[in-house]
């Protein structure tokens, strides 16, 4: 019986040290306000292209040639 609750008591204990591990290095990993502006002005100028453009548009080309266009602001060793 005293190993059982030793073991949950170690459960507990892993997960408690893991929530709070996982919250300090979480707040690292949160987008800025100008970072969800930037997705939002790339997302509407791809939607605007794909619902204006005059022919059928491949959205993955686009997005794939965009990734290609910012690489190139880069280094020269910069690859996708």
């Amino acid at each position: 019986m005293v190993r059982k609750y030793g073991v949950i008591s170690m459960a507990v204990f892993a997960i408690a040290v893991s929530a709070l591990v996982g919250g300090f290095l979480g707040r690292n990993a949160t987008a800025t306000a100008s970072d969800v502006s930037d997705y939002k002005a790339f997302t509407a100028a791809l939607g605007a292209i794909e619902a204006n453009y005059i022919d059928t548009v491949d959205s993955r080309r686009l997005v794939y040639s965009a990734i290609g266009g910012m690489l190139q602001t880069l280094d020269p060793h910069s690859s996708f």
